[in-house]
């Protein structure tokens, strides 16, 4: 019957059963009456018995019996018998002081007096004075029985119902109410589940946002569901913010899909998807909510992502599509004037000569705009890819300032403005960087610098910061239009310029300062811009020089200049050896260095035979002995790699010493895992290989008169060599590109015997030459020009050089960078080992560019190639 009952009912039993307990125990009697009733009865029973004591004249035992009774009785303060005279004849507990005088008749809770009598009447009274009953707060409290009921009642509160009222209210727990096979379904949701009841009390909680929240399911039962780390985003159509649980409560049917968030144990944000259902109860009320909270925190950084991506990509077709519409009239202008001038040209449109050149000069300038847009793109794209390195090399800084300055003079000289170099304090003869990437860092800047310039000039300056990480710094400073504050924020991102003004009148595509940027900035340096409009601006570049040693010299540009002319001095005389005819196999697929090294070994006395190719040298070495054998590693038909290993496994022992000019890192042990025995780089030392083959042969040291020594190189008069002849045509295919064979040159004197018809045979050269400057210090031969045989293979190879420079262009407009590579080969080594080392560097640089694809570099090297062939001096008086 108790479990139909309602919790009120159960309550309200209780609490009336404790009542009826307390009667029951004589608690409620009233305590002051019992107290007074007690006090009067006394005070009779001391007035009998006084009576009786009187009466004898016995005031002695009267008064033993009123200090027993003082004694005894603790609320009796004092007793005494007075007469009706009002003497007082018995005083205990200083009765005189503790007594007052009645104002009425009547006794009160604190003073009691009983008349005695006689027989001849009254004869006095008892009196005796008590505690009062009323002003003793502690005394009230104590014996007031309502005070002690309140606290019968709360202490078996405390103690009985404690358990009682547990036991109660867990029966009333909905979430014990559910079985415990469904609750732990509901704990295995992977959503978080709450039930509320109509004031928004937690009724139940399952595992899962438990564990969310940090806490203990059943702790969080009767907490508010608003107390819970909530972050509400939605407010309701009043502007109010409310919770869906609480539309639920007001009345809606369901919600769903609404978002939450919600900090976790963690402190960390949550993200929500909460739907929400009305708990119904009897006569259809809604008597809480039921909510579900699907973690979306994952989905929705996604979707945040998914929404930053695309607004990244909006804003990169925006840009894509700016990039096209500038690029489509950056390569139509060119192509204009390159189709335009080509018809007219094919048409015979020209009145003379003069004009023919013109036309061909529109022709050449477009195409090399052309060229260089396609190059910046590439560059660019090159970064993008995370493909850029840089190397740590020792150059001269100022040669390449000059070599920048030399091959942008043209430039600057059509504009009619002022290019110069300065050097304030001097800098480093020798510093540490990557060469190829801060010449073109140069060339960007000062070429921008030119083209931005229509009056004045424009000011390289290089200084030298010296300290415990000494840098070099060059200003490109320049009187042209100017850069406004707003637009050098952005002058170094991709595909920007000043404005669309800047870009409409002076064209580009705005990747020349990014990419210049970009190498800098590898190169641990910076690249910074100082502008006002209509003034000028200044670009400042900043890089580390390495370690500069007390000995490197700072020089000024112009004394550099003095040092560069000066004439170079031999150390002494080489040495000379006894070979005694031994066989030498001579294997390399470049006529000028097959035709020095020949005559070197054959003035030495030993005998010689040749070879074109790696298979050549395995069959002719099949069927003869040689005492060593000089092979080059990069050879058409069979290479010398595949050649050496060939040899071994044929059981051949004799040296092999690798003649290469491939001399990077890695190289030397590729040649010697292949079966060499040596290796030597191009540009080959003579008195090096002579010295190597005297240990190879057992050859002695001996004096110059044994063996015919070289003569020495006495100062030489010559003549510089001219520029070639230029002529523009189409772009010739991989299959038409001329051979080394038959590609000859124009444009330089030899000698006096020599035929100018067979010298200077004009050609139609397959591309178009970048104009470049001859200006700089002349590019002479170190051999000895005076003998007759070596003079004839310098002049054999300046003949040579101009028509495999021509494949270079070819190859680099056709974009075949092996053969660009192979190319770029055959001149570091050729040209090194016929006295040219100024092309040893450059030639280097442009063979790793091909191979490692650093397509941004090549345009900067061949404008040096180019330039330093231009300045190639020989002599007239022993050429044949």
């Amino acid at each position: 019957m108790l479990n139909s009952m309602s919790p009120r009912m159960r309550i309200t039993i209780g609490l009336g059963s404790v009542l009826l307990g307390a009667v029951f125990l004589g608690i409620v009697p009233n305590r002051r009456e019992a107290v007074l009733e007690g006090r009067q009865r006394l005070c009779e029973s001391l007035a009998v018995n006084s009576s009786v004591l009187i009466s004898r004249d016995d005031t002695r035992r009267l008064q033993a019996i009123l200090t027993y009774l003082v004694a005894r009785e603790g609320d009796l303060l004092s007793a005494g018998i007075r007469q009706a005279d009002g003497k007082l004849i018995v005083d205990v507990g200083n009765h005189s002081k503790h007594w007052r005088e009645f104002a009425g008749e009547f006794s009160d809770d604190s003073q009691i007096y009983v008349p005695l009598n006689n027989q001849e009447g009254e004869w006095g009274s008892i009196e005796a004075r008590f505690q009062p009953l009323s002003g003793n707060l502690l005394f009230e409290l104590q014996h007031n029985p309502w005070v002690r009921l309140v606290g019968f009642v709360a202490g078996v509160s405390m103690i009985c119902w404690y358990f009682y009222l547990g036991k109660l209210l867990e029966a009333m727990n909905p979430s014990k109410a559910v079985p415990g096979r469904v609750r732990s379904a509901l704990d295995t949701l992977a959503e978080g589940l709450l039930v509320v009841d109509r004031k928004g009390r937690i009724v139940l909680c399952n595992q899962t946002l438990a564990q969310t929240l940090g806490q203990d399911a059943d702790k969080l039962v009767a907490t508010s569901i608003v107390d819970l780390p909530w972050e509400l985003d939605q407010t309701s159509t009043s502007g109010v913010r409310e919770f869906p649980w609480e539309r639920i409560l007001g009345g809606d049917q369901t919600v769903t899909h609404a978002t939450l968030k919600l900090r976790d144990c963690d402190g960390d944000l949550r993200i929500f998807q909460t739907n929400c259902a009305p708990v119904i109860g009897q006569e259809d009320q809604i008597r809480g909510a039921v909510c579900s909270f699907e973690d979306v925190t994952v989905l929705e950084s996604q979707k945040s992502q998914l929404a930053v991506s695309q607004a990244t990509a909006i804003a990169a077709s925006k840009a894509k599509s700016e990039f096209l519409a500038n690029m489509s009239h950056e390569i139509r202008t060119p192509m204009n004037a390159i189709l335009g001038f080509t018809d007219v040209l094919r048409r015979g449109m020209y009145e003379d000569e003069v004009q023919q050149a013109e036309y061909l000069d529109t022709i050449h300038r477009s195409g090399q705009h052309l060229l260089h847009l396609i190059n910046d793109i590439l560059d660019l794209s090159k970064v993008e890819a995370g493909r850029l390195e840089v190397e740590q090399i020792l150059c001269s800084p100022h040669q390449l300032i000059l070599d920048v300055v030399n091959t942008l003079q043209v430039r600057a000289d059509e504009k009619h403005i002022r290019l110069e170099c300065v050097t304030p304090g001097g800098i480093p003869e020798i510093i540490e960087t990557d060469q190829a990437r801060l010449r073109q860092i140069i060339t960007n800047l000062v070429g921008n610098a030119i083209k931005f310039t229509s009056e004045g000039g424009v000011t390289v300056s290089a200084r030298f910061l010296p300290g415990e990480q000494p840098k070099l710094q060059i200003d490109v400073t320049d009187t042209g239009v100017g850069i406004s504050e707003d637009a050098q924020k952005k002058v170094f991102e991709p595909f920007t310029q000043a404005d669309g003004s800047i870009t409409r009148k002076f064209g580009g595509t705005g990747l020349g300062l990014t990419i210049s940027k970009q190498f800098a900035k590898a190169m641990g340096g910076s690249l910074t811009v100082h502008s006002e409009p209509g003034v000028g601006s200044t670009f400042s570049i900043v890089i580390g020089t390495g370690e500069i040693d007390s000995d490197v010299r700072i020089l000024d540009i112009g004394e550099f200049g003095e040092r560069s002319g000066e004439a170079k001095v031999t150390s002494g005389p080489a040495k000379t050896f006894r070979f005694d005819a031994s066989r030498i196999l001579l294997v390399d697929d470049g006529e000028a260095n097959r035709q020095l090294v020949l005559l070197v070994l054959q003035r030495n006395g030993l005998l010689v035979e040749t070879a074109v190719n790696g298979q050549e040298a395995v069959d002719k070495a099949a069927v003869s002995d040689y005492d060593v054998i000089l092979m080059d590693m990069q050879m058409p038909v069979m290479d010398g790699y595949t050649a050496t290993s060939l040899l071994r496994e044929r059981g051949h022992e004799t040296p092999i010493v690798a003649l290469t000019a491939n001399a990077m890192r890695g190289d030397k042990e590729r040649c010697l895992d292949a079966g060499c025995n040596h290796f030597l780089s191009k540009p080959i030392e003579i008195d090096v290989l002579l010295e190597l083959l005297a240990s190879l042969l057992n050859a002695p040291e001996c004096s110059a008169e044994d063996v015919g020594a070289l003569p020495a190189s006495p100062s030489i008069p010559a003549v510089v060599a001219g520029p070639a002849p230029v002529l523009d045509v189409e772009p010739r295919s991989e299959e038409s590109m001329p051979t080394e064979e038959s590609r000859p040159l124009s444009g330089n004197v030899f000698a006096a015997d020599t035929s100018l018809d067979k010298v200077l045979r004009t050609v139609e050269p397959a591309v178009v030459r970048p104009a470049v400057s001859s200006a700089g210090p002349p590019v002479i031969s170190t051999l000895p020009m005076d003998d007759p045989e070596f003079c004839e293979i310098v002049v054999g190879f300046v003949d040579r050089l101009h028509g495999q420079i021509d494949l270079l262009d070819v190859a680099w407009q056709e974009r075949n960078l092996d053969a660009l590579g192979s190319l770029a080969h055959w001149l570091k080594g050729a040209a090194g080992t016929v006295g040219f080392r100024e092309f040893t560097g450059p030639g280097s640089a442009l063979m790793e560019a091909a191979r490692e694809q650093r397509t941004d570099e090549i345009d900067g090297l061949l404008l040096e190639i180019h330039s330093l062939a231009e300045r190639i001096q020989v002599p007239l008086s022993n050429a044949r």
